[in-house]
């Protein structure tokens, strides 16, 4: 594996790139899923809101209708001759039977004392311009009639003469009629309402006729024929084409159902009104003509500038005249508010004029106006609370995905890892090997060739003693070399016996010594040994086999590296600091170069050929001596000197007494 660490760094490198890419695509696939899945949840729940807003908006539509609707249908069953201040009627005796049949009597109109809850002012407006009302008699006999039956005072004359003049600022008998005929004439306007089956001007003629249908068959008695029923006309409106939207039919619906009740409502009003009438139901006759030629149209909502006014035209006599009355538009709106706060709590309205554009699930069907309301607000309103079902929550593929991110990182961290430390381990072990092979080979073929010398008597006895002190030495270093990787191979299992004791330090440093000085004499290099005052009689625990073999391998470093220096001394210096002791081993020799220095305290780092070409070793004694100071608590450190090399071996000094 040594020789092919290339192609491992390119197998796993290559593996990466296949991971990687593979990745990518599912982060990018996922990623788009969940944010897909998220967009469809949103629009779902974006859907929902607004068909409940919607159906919030048409209830509270229904509710404003029926409000409305029974006003609008009174008004819209007013008698012509209810808009004069009195009109005759024949009286009891001639309907009876008991007078005169040319016996009249004068009848207050209705609207003159009735109060309508919308209405500002009951009108009438002819060709001419000249505007009138039922509120306000014209002659001083009518006043005072009025005055003696339905206690009009002069401030209500008041009131409806200032009515009457604001009415004429902004309204006139040829922009009234205009907008009648408008109104009148829009079977063709399909713009306003394209997609519904009839236009709003078609809606309301439909409306209007069946209103004028069943008040004149009410009116004519029990005997004349029947009217159109109700369910052929909301048929009609139905079946014509399919509605294509929630909306519009919830809009044909309501319409159709205020169809079938407006006429019931305007039947009961005109029947109400018909009841001063005779038996054989002639209308009465007003104070300034006969009816011998009537065409009464009927009562439309229209909006004069920002004013709305129900209005209709009556020709009497080859003359026509325009009757409505003003509504209150402000005290409608608030009206309307107070009868559907419960359901939306701010609405607003907006008139429906010719050019505006109706939206059929927001338009009324009584009168020319849509509501207006805050949609963005209601749907926020309308917004789940539990963040389960929250459209806007975040899923669990995101972090589904930063921990398969997290977790092929670390395992390529964790592979890259494993990989450096088997290729490293399998460089140390073939650089051991190599180490070792050369270390072994000096000795074995010194005791191979000594060992046949002497057994061959080829030694002279004068030299027996050098060859018998040469195998001695080679067996020292055989010795030392298997002590040092037995020792390396215990700190590397942890299994290595660090028992402390109770040491004085200045004696065994002198049974050290000896031992040192005896290494150094092998090499022909003296040991200089220097003790400061302050370490004599210090006691320290310490494992102190530890701190002998880490002091035997730097002195032996310095003896084998330093041997052929000018200066064959070696320095041990032993200090005591505040803290710690410190020891510290000297050579005067050519010290280390500094490309070796980052690797100086690695085991085996050694090659074949420095093995050959330096001093005896394979690489371990530096590292042997780092990791036996690491566990008695201490440091070993390089420190540069000139000349030579120097390492500090520091112990702390917190057991010593």
């Amino acid at each position: 594996m040594t020789n092919r660490p290339a192609l491992y760094w390119s197998l796993f490198t290559l593996c990466l790139l296949l991971i990687i890419p593979a990745m990518v695509w599912l982060t990018y696939s996922v990623l788009g899923l969940d944010q897909q899945m998220r967009e469809d949840r949103r629009q779902t729940e974006l859907a929902r809101r607004e068909v409940e807003l919607q159906e919030k908006i048409t209830s509270a539509l229904y509710r404003m209708d029926w409000k409305l609707g029974p006003h609008i249908a009174r008004e819209a069953a007013q008698p012509f001759y209810a808009y004069d201040s009195f009109y005759k009627f024949p009286n009891n005796d001639a309907v009876m039977g008991q007078g005169s049949s040319n016996a009249q009597a004068d009848i207050p109109s209705p609207l003159m004392y009735e109060e309508a809850e919308f209405v500002k002012l009951h009108f009438q407006v002819d060709a001419d311009g000249a505007f009138t009302s039922p509120k306000r008699p014209t002659s001083k006999s009518q006043i005072q009639q009025a005055a003696t039956c339905c206690d009009i005072n002069s401030n209500q004359l008041f009131a409806c003469d200032a009515q009457l003049t604001e009415i004429r600022k902004f309204s006139s008998f040829e922009s009234l009629l205009a907008k009648l005929n408008a109104t009148a004439s829009q079977p063709g306007n399909e713009q306003r309402i394209s997609q519904l089956v009839y236009s709003e001007g078609q809606i309301e003629k439909v409306v209007a006729d069946k209103l004028q249908e069943l008040v004149s068959s009410n009116a004519s008695g029990p005997q004349s024929a029947s009217p159109k029923p109700s369910a052929q006309i909301s048929k009609s409106l139905m079946q014509n084409r399919r509605v294509q939207s929630r909306g519009k039919e919830e809009f044909l619906k309501r319409n159709s159902a205020y169809i079938d009740n407006a006429g019931q409502w305007a039947a009961g009003q005109r029947q109400i009104a018909s009841n001063f009438g005779n038996a054989t139901n002639n209308a009465p006759a007003t104070q300034e003509s006969n009816t011998s030629e009537l065409l009464e149209g009927v009562m439309r909502p229209i909006w004069v500038e920002d004013q709305l006014i129900l209005a209709r035209t009556v020709e009497m006599d080859g003359r026509t005249r325009i009757q409505g009355c003003w509504l209150d538009w402000e005290k409608i709106q608030q009206s309307l508010r107070d009868e559907v706060r419960d359901i939306i709590p701010a609405v607003n309205f907006a008139p429906l004029k010719n050019n505006d554009q109706l939206v059929p699930g927001r338009a009324l069907v009584t009168l020319p106006a849509q509501v207006v309301v805050d949609a963005p607000a209601m749907l926020a309103s309308l917004a789940f609370t539990n963040t389960d079902v929250d459209a806007n929550s975040a899923s669990g593929a995101p972090l589904a995905l930063l921990l398969a991110w997290l977790g092929l990182a670390f395992s390529a961290v964790a592979v890259g890892l494993l990989l450096f430390g088997i290729i490293r381990l399998s460089e140390r072990r073939a650089a051991f090997v190599s180490a070792v092979t050369h270390e072994l080979r000096t000795p074995l073929t010194t005791f191979k060739m000594y060992s046949e010398m002497l057994a061959d008597e080829m030694v002279p006895p004068e030299k027996q003693k050098h060859y018998a002190n040469t195998l001695t030495q080679q067996a020292d270093r055989l010795s030392h070399l298997v002590e040092n990787v037995l020792q390396f191979a215990r700190l590397e299992r942890g299994s290595e016996n660090n028992q402390s004791h109770d040491v004085v330090l200045s004696e065994e440093l002198e049974r050290i010594a000896e031992r040192l000085k005896q290494r150094c004499r092998l090499s022909k290099m003296n040991l200089d040994v220097e003790v400061e005052q302050a370490v004599v009689g210090q006691s320290l625990k310490l494992n102190i086999h530890a701190l002998e073999q880490v002091l035997f391998n730097l002195v032996d470093n310095a003896c084998k590296y330093a041997s052929h220096a000018d200066n064959k001394t070696v320095q041990l210096c032993i200090a005591a600091q505040q803290t710690n002791f410190e020891f510290s081993v000297r050579d005067f020799g050519p010290g280390i170069a500094p490309k070796f220095r980052r690797r100086l305290f690695q085991p085996f780092c050694k090659s074949d050929d420095e093995a050959a070409n330096s001093a005896a070793g394979v690489g371990l004694g530096l590292a042997l001596c780092k990791r036996m100071a690491a566990s008695l608590g201490g440091r070993l450190q390089y420190v540069e000197a000139q000349p030579g090399a120097k390492f500090v071996l520091t112990i702390p000094s917190s057991g010593a007494t």
